[in-house]
């Protein structure tokens, strides 16, 4: 394998050491146009015409309307001001949060296009559900789904990743780590829809930013994994994301509802291994009995 091509793996899939350097400079230039767009689309908000095609509606997304590219241009828009600092200040601080990924810009411009796009679309689809169940049309077309709740969501997944054990915060009782962030921050998501201080839709989008961007996680590093091997002939060990299995999706529950989710998944598998070994025991005997020759006089064997 000539170094060449080692080379070209290495800035397309790590950045490469100058492609860290050039990274850094050209993320905070994507994160502040990312910031500026935010604020011009707080101020478009306040024209009803606008937020009409360019902020998700569940029924829009559907044929006749297929408004497929709200999916994408949703993530620009929030009528809330409060919300907009702190989706500013994530935006801000993602190049230093995301630092240990090392990933270029194109990658996390990828990373925010995907997560947003999925986001949008899979919320869309929980209220077009929720429409089949209720057939109440205020989930098709007064419910909107705007903002940056996914992607909040999405970089609170790649901490917990990353540095699940670094403390955040200390408190007296409990230690809160990066770990804890994506089920304490949904919890907060609720309770802040409950007094009104976001839009309905947010607990449901911060939802699906945690599935999405886990599911992103996983897919993009199997494949960065499977560029290393068919070019350098072994795994990427340099990645800190290799290790999937300590990065289950259970994961992301309490530790108590862990153990009782894996203690019934033990005894499933272990009732169900029964029923299959059972059957097949069965199975292979009837078979056996069914070839065994019989011989009676006078007749050939049967």
């Amino acid at each position: 394998m000539t170094s060449e091509q080692l080379t070209v793996l290495d800035e397309d899939t790590r950045g490469g050491e100058g492609g860290r350097i050039s990274g850094r400079c050209g993320g905070r230039w994507v994160s502040g146009a990312l910031s500026f767009v935010l604020c011009v689309g707080y101020l478009c908000s306040f024209d009803d015409s606008v937020m009409y095609k360019f902020v998700v509606f569940p029924g829009h997304v559907l044929p006749p309307y297929c408004w497929i590219w709200s999916c994408f241009s949703h993530s620009f828009f929030e009528v809330h001001w409060w919300i907009v600092v702190w989706d500013v200040v994530v935006v801000l601080l993602q190049d230093s949060l995301l630092g240990p990924l090392s990933w270029s810009s194109r990658q996390k411009l990828t990373f925010y296009a995907v997560v947003n796009v999925f986001v949008g679309l899979m919320t869309a689809l929980t209220y077009v559900a929720l429409y089949l169940m209720t057939q109440d049309t205020y989930y098709l077309f007064d419910v909107h789904v705007n903002g940056l709740a996914g992607y909040i969501a999405a970089v609170s997944v790649v901490l917990k990743k990353i540095m699940p054990d670094n403390v955040v915060l200390s408190l007296s009782l409990q230690k809160l780590q990066f770990g804890h962030l994506p089920l304490l921050l949904l919890v907060i998501s609720v309770l802040l829809r409950k007094v009104g201080i976001v839009g309905e839709a947010f607990p449901v989008m911060f939802f699906w930013g945690i599935v999405v961007s886990w599911i992103y996680l996983q897919i993009h590093n199997k494949i960065l994994n499977w560029l290393c091997f068919r070019v350098c002939g072994k795994q990427n060990a340099e990645s800190p994301n290799d290790n999937y299995d300590s990065f289950p999706l259970t994961s992301f529950l309490p530790e108590c509802i862990q153990s009782m989710l894996t203690a019934s998944a033990s005894r499933l598998y272990l009732v169900l291994l029964k029923i299959c070994c059972h059957r097949g025991y069965h199975e292979k005997s009837s078979a056996h009995i069914s070839s065994v020759p019989v011989s009676l006089s006078g007749f050939e064997n049967v």
